[in-house]
């Protein structure tokens, strides 16, 4: 296959992950998110991303929020994962940093959601050159 093939095929895999990632079924949507992780980790396609940027971001804040344990470590790190594919990762360290921050100091919170969480809010304030607030 040539480049743009892969690349096609890429954003089409991409794709079929984002819509999955809606269904209600917890064990597909982590393993969703987890397909878009490993893609965005396999390959720097930041034109396609920014166009899937808050779709990404909402699937993201959906599975924090609503999901458990294994779902929240993938939208955790699935956030962080955006924010390296963005050219511009403020805009998802802002849509994301109160929640993340509300989830880190959650003491009800399982203890490694809130390790996923802290982490994911260290990586996007480092990489959206956002500064550390008490919260």
């Amino acid at each position: 296959l040539d480049e743009s093939s892969q690349l096609e095929q890429f954003e089409g895999k991409v794709k079929d992950a984002i819509e999955l990632a809606t269904q209600k079924s917890a064990a597909g949507r982590v393993k969703a998110l987890d397909a878009i992780c490993t893609g965005f980790l396999k390959r720097y396609c930041p034109d396609f991303v920014e166009n899937q940027q808050m779709t990404i971001c909402d699937l993201v804040e959906r599975s924090l929020k609503k999901g458990k344990g294994v779902e929240v470590e993938a939208a955790a790190r699935l956030s962080i994962l955006l924010g390296l594919q963005l050219a511009d990762p403020e805009a998802v360290y802002k849509e994301l940093k109160s929640l993340l921050s509300q989830m880190v100091a959650d003491k009800t919170a399982s203890p490694v959601a809130r390790a996923a969480t802290a982490t994911s809010l260290a990586g996007l304030c480092f990489l959206g050159e956002g500064r550390w607030q008490r919260w």
